[in-house]
């Protein structure tokens, strides 16, 4: 791992490949050297992990030509860097056979005219890769002080973004559907629309995503927060692969992200506490000034409904200290809140020590009305919630009220559920 990765173009501009000569795989140039190997045996599948410089005498050459063939194709197939072959007793010339194959290929071969001492280019090389993986690991650990202390400053996001492309000048973008999206340097606005639209086909649950448009290359993180997917931290590139380093580095950048989301949301929360009083007031039918309550309904319209969903929470929330709950209380409104709006819902959302009751609003048709899959599907992502558990194992009953259109029938609602269910939420 590097920041600047060793390629096979480096390696020929070094003090022991000053008289070495690059006799096939041109297009090659820009395969990474992640360690040198010597090799002089035919049969070596287990000996390589990939990326390795191969240096030979030509001693496992001096066979068949159909065995030449297979040794090269073997370092093909086993993503060797190149061929370094000393010119020679045991080997005096390249065939056109390999040397056509390696062409095709985009495979490195590079031969020494004069004797050299393969134990000088290893050292030297060893020294150079392990000298760049220390600089690395030093520069990703002052880069991840850096994000952490960006995510706690106004307008962090778009600051991460500015040291992402100061580190690499590659455009950044990082687009949501739930918070507003940012782009840097101003060029990266062109991808904007590409990466917004691509992004919401997408359900990631593996920690990294290449696309390709045409000589595009994009590299798509997700930035997760209590088990879901908050937004992507989008990397443009003209390259179609990434360095180990700068993947660890948008690892970082996207844990950064998803603070300052998590910080953010989490005061959004604390600010709609009214949303309590609120609930309160209607479950146990007490007149309410809807007008003073009207940011957390949603706009009034003939094809708005809403059902009341209610969770208890039995027995082992008795075992958490109190001071606890309000962290807990936070995380569970935000969890329930943003799976509902996923699909489609408009929540007003109480959680309290042993209940979570939502007022969950949508726009149907009459005849869609009851339909209650949606309902169904909602309480099956929240049962089987993925983010770390407060409790080793939570009992829940749930329970859905019938249809209703009217805020002052809440009491109603509460007091008539339609067909409560049994589930739980083991860790």
């Amino acid at each position: 791992m590097s920041k600047h990765p060793l390629l096979v173009r480096d390696v020929l501009k070094r003090k022991h490949f000053e008289s070495a000569k690059l006799i096939a795989g041109q297009h090659g140039l820009d395969r990474q050297v992640l360690w040198t190997h010597i090799l002089e045996i035919k049969d070596f599948e287990t000996l390589i992990n990939g990326g390795e410089l191969i240096l030979t005498t030509g001693v496992g050459l001096q066979l068949e030509r159909e065995t030449q063939i297979a040794y090269l194709q073997n370092l093909i197939r086993n993503e060797a860097a190149g061929l370094c072959i000393e010119i020679g007793d045991y080997f005096d010339h390249v065939p056109v056979e390999l040397i056509a194959m390696a062409n095709a290929h985009h495979f490195p071969i590079i031969i020494f005219e004069e004797i050299v001492r393969f134990i000088d280019i290893t050292q030297d090389l060893h020294t150079y890769i392990i000298n760049q993986h220390q600089q690395a690991l030093t520069q990703l650990d002052t880069l991840s002080k850096t994000f952490m202390e960006l995510s706690l400053m106004p307008n962090g996001i778009l600051k991460i973004l500015q040291v992402l492309h100061q580190d690499t000048n590659a455009p950044f973008l990082f687009v949501s559907e739930d918070t507003k999206s940012f782009y840097y340097p101003m060029e990266a606005k062109k991808y904007l629309r590409v990466m917004e639209e691509h992004c919401q086909q997408l359900d990631l649950q593996e920690p990294l995503h290449l696309l390709s448009l045409g000589k595009d290359h994009f590299v798509i993180i997700p930035v997760n927060g209590l088990g879901q997917v908050w937004g992507y931290l989008c990397m443009h590139s003209e390259l179609p692969k990434q360095s180990d380093y700068t993947l660890l580095n948008l690892e970082r950048a996207t844990m950064s992200i998803a603070h300052i989301l998590m910080r953010n949301r989490m005061l959004q929360e604390r600010q709609q506490s009214r949303e309590d009083e609120f609930i309160l007031a209607l479950i146990q039918g007490q007149p309410v000034d809807i007008q003073y309550y009207q940011s957390y309904l949603p706009i009034e319209s003939r094809n708005l409904f809403y059902r009341v969903v209610v969770f208890n929470l039995h027995d082992e929330a008795n075992t958490v200290p109190e001071e606890e709950w309000q962290e807990i209380q936070l995380q569970n409104a935000m969890y329930v809140r943003s799976i509902l709006k996923k699909l489609g819902f408009f929540p007003t959302v109480s959680v309290r020590q042993h209940e979570i009751i939502i007022l969950a609003f949508f726009i149907a048709a009459d005849y869609m009305k009851d339909n209650r899959d949606a309902f169904d599907q909602a309480i099956s992502q929240i049962v089987a919630r993925k983010a770390a558990q407060f409790f080793e194992q939570l009992t829940l009953s749930c329970g859905i009220s019938n249809v209703y259109q009217t805020i002052e029938s809440v009491h109603l609602a509460i007091r008539k559920p339609n067909q409560p269910s049994k589930c739980s939420i083991i860790n």
